[in-house]
C-alpha cells in the first residue's frame, strides 16, 4: 500500500514537473512573439491610403452584387431577371434573397464598423493587441521563474552542505534559508497576479481575437495579400500558443492545490 503510494505520488510530481517545463517553454515563446506589434509593423509599410483604395472596390464589389437580380427555376439558379416565360413555367425572382446572403456575413461581425474604422485609422489603431503590457507581464513571469529555479538550486546547495560540513553548513543554509522562504512567500502569489493582468491585456476589448475573426468573416481571398496572410499567420500562432499557456496554467493550479491538500492531510494523519 505505503509503494502504491510512492509511485502515485512519483507520477504526479512528474506530471506537475511536465507541466511546468512546458509553461516555462510557452512563457518564453509568448515574450519572443509579443516583443514587436505586427499590425503596427503592417501599418507602417501599407499606409492607410492602400487600405482605402481596397474598401471602395470591396463596396463596389458589394453594391455591384447587390444590385444583380437572380431567377430560380427549381434547383437551378440563374443569374437574370425571370423572363415572363420563365414566371409561367415557376420561376420566381430570388434577389431580395440573395441581397440577404450576401449581407449576412457584414452583420454578424459589423464588418461594415471595422472596414470603416480601418480605413481611417489603420489595423494597429482599431485591434489594439495590448503588446507592451503582455512582453512585460510575460517578462515578470520569467524573473520569477527564474527565482524560483534559483531557490530549488539553493536548496540543493543547502542539503550537500548539510550532508558535506554537518554543523559548519549553518553559515551556508541560514542566507540559503532566508531566500528561500521569501521565494516561497511571494512566488506564487507575484505569479498569480502577473497571469491574471496579462490574461486581462490580451482578451479584454478589441483586441487580437476580433482582428483573426475580422480576418477570416469580413475579407475575401482577393484583400488578403501575402504580407497581411504573414500577419495573420504570426497572431494565428500567438493565439495558439496562448490558449494552451492559459490551459496549462489553470492546469497546473489546479494539481497544486490538489497537491497542497494531500499534503494537509498526510501531515494530519502522521499526527
Amino acid at each position: 500500500m505505503a509503494e502504491g503510494k510512492e509511485v502515485c505520488n512519483c507520477i504526479f510530481q512528474l506530471i506537475q514537473l511536465g507541466i511546468s517545463i512546458a509553461v516555462i517553454v510557452l512563457t518564453v515563446n509568448i515574450y519572443n512573439m509579443t516583443e514587436e506589434n505586427p499590425l503596427e509593423k503592417y501599418d507602417k509599410k501599407y499606409p492607410v491610403n492602400n487600405i482605402d483604395a481596397n474598401y471602395i472596390n470591396k463596396v463596389d464589389y458589394v453594391s455591384s452584387l447587390a444590385r444583380f437580380k437572380y431567377c430560380q427555376c427549381g434547383e437551378e439558379i440563374l443569374n437574370n431577371i425571370c423572363t415572363e416565360e420563365q414566371i409561367i413555367s415557376g420561376c420566381f425572382d430570388v434577389s431580395k434573397s440573395s441581397d440577404r446572403l450576401l449581407l449576412r456575413n457584414l452583420k454578424d461581425m459589423d464588418c461594415t464598423t471595422f472596414r470603416n474604422d480601418v480605413t481611417e485609422k489603420g489595423f494597429s489603431k482599431v485591434f489594439e493587441l495590448g503588446f507592451d503590457m503582455v512582453h512585460k507581464m510575460t517578462l515578470g513571469l520569467i524573473i520569477v521563474l527564474c527565482a524560483v529555479g534559483a531557490s530549488i538550486v539553493l536548496t540543493v546547495i543547502a542539503e550537500v552542505g548539510k550532508v558535506c560540513c554537518g554543523e559548519g553548513a549553518a553559515l551556508i543554509i541560514a542566507p540559503c534559508a532566508i531566500c528561500i522562504i521569501c521565494v516561497a512567500l511571494f512566488a506564487g502569489l507575484t505569479n498569480f497576479v502577473l497571469f491574471i493582468i496579462l490574461m486581462v491585456n490580451y482578451y479584454k476589448g478589441t483586441t487580437n481575437g476580433e482582428f483573426l475573426d475580422y480576418y477570416n468573416t469580413c475579407l475575401r481571398d482577393s484583400e488578403k495579400p501575402e504580407p497581411l496572410v504573414n500577419t495573420y499567420n504570426d497572431l494565428h500562432s500567438l493565439d495558439k500558443t496562448m490558449t494552451a499557456f492559459v490551459t496549462l496554467n489553470f492546469i497546473g493550479m489546479g494539481l497544486n492545490c490538489i497537491a497542497s491538500c494531500l499534503g494537509f492531510a498526510n501531515k494530519e494523519n502522521k499526527d
